[in-house]
């Protein structure tokens, strides 16, 4: 009995290894069902290998997907209009019949003519093609906008028939797959890393909780919405809070410090600005003691990363060291992890010199009051 079991189960897993936890769905899932397609222009399927929505789209295979159809159908031009700072292209499609194609310049000039009230009256507006912006996935966690993208141009492209016809004969659409590559690779590369065969919906699975800086921002951690300047005070969501909480947090940048090199704690440097790799959202008071913070942060301290505007104001002329006296010894207060993982060589002299000469810094020179 015990072996029939073993092998019961055996073969059950054998069963759940080969069997495809997702079941692919038709492309008449997503766009209008007894729609005849170009068979020249290739589907998101045929050329990503999987379905969308089985996989998470990742953007070098989304730009490699609009390119193919720029280059098969006569409706589709692309355009690399700019890199992300992780130099991934942003690209816009312009999609339209043939014919609008060859009069893009003509169409152009006529919109601008609805701006100018002296011509506007007369502008040939049955003959203009309305002009359309798609834009898809802003924040790149949020991720249907750039996985639907693939499937709007394909119809767009290929479909045959009157309404597509019509429709591109009446339009000239602009479709962008991505506005944030950078923030939709993180997200992508993170959910497509940690779903397993078996899809799971709870959202305490680790596929849908993010590590902090998630998929939603841009490469600098700027949430690419303009808010109002009174927009503190606005409503905020309540799902919202750890996003608002986490756009406080300094995740790793480099800020300018001045370093009082006449002190014990600066021996080795010099009057130059000393670089320092910051982390957290540790903040000190300069000491009472006019002589007692050797290292502060410069009035205008970010030389690379993010940083937002309130922790600005609070790290600007803000302690980065600060010595004090206790009892016959010295205590010395470092505001961050001056050595994190040793990678940070221009801050080891601080650590050695905190270790070495703390000991002969003048009793008075660092008392403060509690």
């Amino acid at each position: 009995m015990r072996v029939h079991r073993l092998l019961t189960i055996a073969l059950l897993g054998l069963v759940t290894l080969g069997t495809p936890a997702l079941g692919g769905v038709s492309l008449d899932y997503y766009l209008p069902a007894d729609t005849e397609f170009d068979e020249g222009i290739p589907t998101p399927e045929e050329f990503l290998g999987y379905q969308i929505g089985e996989w998470h789209v990742s953007h070098d295979q989304l730009v490699a997907y609009v390119r193919e159809l720029a280059r098969t159908s006569d409706r589709v031009r692309i355009e690399e209009y700019a890199r992300s700072h992780e130099k991934r292209p942003l690209v816009v499609l312009t999609i339209t019949s043939p014919e609008n194609h060859d009069r893009l310049q003509q169409i152009q000039q006529q919109h601008l003519t609805l701006s100018d009230p002296s011509a506007s009256a007369t502008a040939p507006l049955e003959q203009m093609p309305v002009v359309a912006y798609m834009g898809y996935s802003i924040h790149g966690n949020e991720a249907s906008g750039s996985n639907a993208a693939p499937l709007v141009a394909y119809w767009l492209a290929a479909a045959q028939g009157d309404q597509v016809e019509g429709l591109l004969r009446d339009a000239v659409i602009l479709l962008d797959p991505s506005y944030n590559p950078d923030g939709l690779s993180r997200f992508t590369y993170w959910a497509n890393m940690h779903r397993g065969r078996q899809l799971v919906a709870d959202p305490a699975h680790r596929e849908h909780t993010e590590a902090w800086p998630q998929g939603r921002f841009n490469h600098y951690w700027f949430d690419l919405i303009d808010a109002a300047p009174d927009s503190v005070f606005a409503p905020r969501p309540y799902a919202m809070l750890d996003q608002d909480r986490g756009a406080q947090v300094i995740g790793g940048a480099i800020f300018s410090t001045d370093v009082d090199y006449t002190h014990p704690l600066g021996f080795g440097y010099g009057p130059d600005p000393l670089p320092v790799l910051r982390r957290g959202g540790l903040f000190f008071r300069p000491a009472d003691n006019p002589y007692a913070t050797p290292v502060r942060y410069s009035a205008d301290a970010l030389l690379s990363g993010y940083i937002s505007l309130a922790n600005a104001e609070l790290l600007a002329g803000s302690a980065g060291v600060v010595v004090v006296a206790v009892g016959k010894g010295r205590v010395v207060l470092i505001a961050d992890e001056l050595a994190f993982r040793a990678f940070w060589f221009g801050t080891n002299k601080l650590i050695a010199n905190a270790v070495f000469f703390a000991p002969i810094v003048d009793h008075a020179a660092a008392s403060i009051k509690r």
